[in-house]
């Protein structure tokens, strides 16, 4: 019965999220009569952050120099995923200071030419 719940809710949300999505496309498009597809950008960068911790978290039994329940490592988890996030801020200020919308040109134009150096 509890899976049913589960189950239920877990589709509830994802019904949720997928409509959010739709009202922000829709939403711009109205205003702007422009279909933004960076929209998309956003929402895998959302999951990139919501997905790291909790990776760290899988992860950090394996890695030594973590600290577990017993305290016996260098560093925490949440010290970790602190420091991760940091670095990838700097570096994605000082890679492509115009954000997201740079580095989404700068691929795009990459793989415009890609099959063929001009």
């Amino acid at each position: 019965m509890t899976a049913w719940i589960d189950t239920l809710l877990q589709g509830v949300m994802l019904g949720g999220l997928y409509a959010l999505f739709a009202a922000g496309l829709s939403l711009i498009f109205g205003i702007m009569r422009l279909v933004n597809l960076a929209h998309g950008d956003l929402i895998v960068l959302a999951a990139f952050v919501v997905l790291v911790p909790k990776l760290l978290e899988a992860v950090a039994p394996l890695l030594p120099f973590i600290s577990g329940p017993g305290g016996e490592g260098i560093v925490s988890v949440y010290q970790l995923q602190t420091i991760l996030f940091g670095v990838l801020i700097v570096l994605f200020m000082a890679l492509e200071p115009r954000g997201l919308f740079g580095l989404w040109i700068r691929v795009r134009n990459y793989f415009m030419a890609w099959p063929f150096k001009y």
